[in-house]
């Protein structure tokens, strides 16, 4: 879908392609999940600092390979998504 024609900050807010560009450059690791908690994005960070590369982690469930743990190497997320839920819902220990 072309991008109407807007000047400045307009035209950046309303493209998508900004943002991308934005996150394949900070130096935090970033990745986005569906509602299936399959990653959809994975930055160049997220590769830097897990060695894993996108193309191994796309379409893979987060739980797979990521770890969220505390400190302590306690494992903090228990949950996900509830079936059918349009929201994401995560429990912290």
């Amino acid at each position: 879908m072309p991008i109407p024609e807007m000047a400045g900050e307009e035209r950046i807010s309303a493209d998508p392609c900004f943002y991308k560009e934005v996150l394949d450059h900070v130096s935090d690791g970033v990745y986005f999940v569906d509602l299936e908690r399959r990653i959809f994005y994975w930055n160049e960070s997220a590769s830097r600092l897990t060695g894993y590369r996108a193309e191994e982690m796309l379409g893979r469930r987060c739980e797979e390979i990521l770890g969220h743990v505390d400190g302590t190497g306690k494992k903090i997320v228990l949950g996900g998504v509830s079936s059918g839920s349009q929201h994401l819902r995560w429990e912290f220990v």
